[in-house]
């Protein structure tokens, strides 16, 4: 982190005052960041706008809001550990980015989700999905027809769509 001024410049280029330049500012500020760049190029790429997204391994939520806020979906946020919505859930309501925004737990197993339900299937750790035992049919069953299914990958930090 370098100081310039009255801000702090970090790594990745995104400026926060001085004055909250707090470790757990500036890292709360940098991934909010990283997801809206991540929420933008999902957007972007899938050409989805509006209706209904799953997002897969949603986390801590950030990256669930900032797609709800770049675009006219309806974006639900879903985790097998039902711990973690609730948590997502209260950091999102914390920060206001709570506008078209859900959080809950399930399987995604034939038994709690529709076919052909999404518009936007976002799978932001396929690695950790797929350990957690989803199949990527299941994906690909719960997209519908004309939706999207992205699935991005922390590691080498490309989107399936890049790849193909």
């Amino acid at each position: 982190m370098a100081i310039a001024g009255s801000e702090c410049v970090t790594a990745q280029g995104l400026s926060v005052p001085n004055g909250a330049a707090s470790a757990g500012k500036v890292a709360a500020a940098v991934h909010d960041s990283v997801s809206e760049r991540v929420a933008r190029q999902i957007i972007e790429t899938t050409i989805v706008r509006s209706g209904l997204c799953l997002h897969v391994g949603s986390r801590d939520g950030r990256l669930t809001a900032s797609i709800a806020g770049q675009s006219q979906l309806r974006v639900y946020g879903i985790e097998n550990d039902a711990q973690l919505p609730a948590e997502a859930r209260d950091g999102v309501w914390t920060d206001g980015l709570f506008s078209g925004v859900s959080f809950g737990s399930c399987s995604l197993d034939r038994s709690s989700c529709d076919d052909r339900l999404a518009d936007l299937v976002v799978v932001h750790d396929l690695d950790a999905v797929l350990r957690a035992g989803l199949e990527l049919s299941v994906l690909a069953r719960v997209t519908s027809p004309l939706g999207a299914l992205c699935v991005c990958c922390p590691v080498c930090r490309l989107t399936l769509s890049q790849l193909l």
